[in-house]
């Protein structure tokens, strides 16, 4: 079976060089990537990728969105498997204040 990891960003390359950065599907790539480096062990590498998913996320969506929350909670998977815990306290906390203002805008 071929690596996922060796193929996929020669694609993703090509991909972003076409679309850009502020698209939502080069977002939602890199975030792919991301869990796939995740699943893979290759967590410094992931950390790079969520990172830059919630920069183009909050461009695209603002701060309190639930695809934001989505890459900073997946960044705060990350720096726990760093052992960077007071870095994904701080994650963790964000994804909280963005959870509470997403279900509070709906009504809920």
């Amino acid at each position: 079976m071929t690596n996922p990891v060796i193929v996929f960003p020669d694609s993703f390359n090509r991909f972003r060089q076409l679309f850009g950065d502020q698209n939502v599907e080069t977002s939602f790539s890199i975030l792919q990537l991301g869990l796939v480096l995740r699943d893979q062990a290759k967590y410094t590498e992931a950390e790079k990728l969520f990172t830059e998913s919630i920069k183009i996320n909050r461009q695209l969506y603002g701060d309190y969105n639930e695809t934001t929350e989505m890459s900073i909670f997946q960044l705060g998977l990350i720096l726990t498997e760093l052992e960077r815990y007071g870095d994904a306290e701080k994650a963790d906390k964000k994804v909280f204040v963005i959870y509470d203002g997403f279900y509070y805008n709906l009504g809920m």
